[in-house]
């Protein structure tokens, strides 16, 4: 199977922490090479943002469990 090198996911995060900080955490993952994010809708407890994933070979656990630590859901 060939290795996965772009991963898009759509994450439900509370508002802390913020985009920023919250794209930066993420893209530590070991995997990771490059992270970004897009607010796509605002509510008054969470965030839903669009995160863009790239990497020579992502590891979506690893991925789903950064997510998950900083209290998004996928």
């Amino acid at each position: 199977m060939a290795p996965v090198r772009r991963l898009v996911i759509d994450v439900l995060k509370p508002h802390d922490p913020n985009i920023r900080e919250f794209t930066a955490r993420v893209a530590e993952t070991e995997t990771v090479e490059a992270a970004s994010a897009t607010l796509i809708e605002l509510d008054q407890e969470v965030q839903n943002v669009e995160v863009t994933i790239e990497g020579e070979s992502i590891d979506y656990d690893a991925i789903a469990d950064s997510i998950e630590t900083l209290g998004g859901s996928i």
